[in-house]
């Protein structure tokens, strides 16, 4: 999965097909920390279910534009703009996920959020989510606000169950 926002455009891929291309004018600033893997407002709570391996959040690069073929193995840490790389790995049902780009961000784990060999697209493990309160908090940093620039949000995906309503990958603040 590949979210990509280029100019105006923010535009999702999955396994590289081109799903939706919407108008994007927001200004995403992060004024405290993200979540993964949940987002909880006055409105609802959305629990993603299932697996996600290697997430990368790029800043300043439209890393796709058009449909493309999905990588094999997701690059360790170029020196690019990467602003969180969460690579799942790690032994099975160890609850340590860490930030692996240039600036690491602290991860802290809520529910019963773990490390599992289930299910793995790079390096044999995965961050396993039961979609009842699990989920990631990465710590405030103002380098997480990709602001009005171009941004890439990427990650293998696997849902356990089919949604019923809203799963949420990543979750930041936007102003618009």
């Amino acid at each position: 999965v590949a979210i990509v926002r280029f100019g105006t455009s923010l535009t999702s891929y999955i396994d590289g097909v081109l799903d939706k291309t919407v108008t994007d004018t927001n200004n995403y600033i992060t004024t405290t920390e993200v979540s993964v893997g949940a987002y909880q407002s006055v409105i609802g709570v959305w629990d993603f279910k299932g697996y996600i391996d290697d997430l990368r959040v790029t800043k300043g690069v439209a890393r796709y534009i058009k449909p493309f073929t999905p990588p094999l193995e997701l690059p360790t840490c170029p020196p690019d703009p990467t602003l969180v790389l969460l690579k799942g790995n790690g032994s099975n049902g160890s609850t340590t996920i860490t930030d692996s780009s240039a600036a690491p961000k602290t991860v802290s784990v809520l529910g019963n959020t773990q490390i599992s060999t289930t299910q793995s697209k790079f390096g044999g493990s995965s961050i396993k989510f039961d979609g009842s309160g699990d989920y990631l908090i990465l710590s405030s940093s103002a380098d997480l606000s990709p602001e009005s620039s171009d941004f890439c949000i990427e990650a293998w995906v696997y849902i356990t169950t089919t949604p019923t309503s809203y799963q949420t990958i990543y979750s930041a603040s936007a102003s618009g």
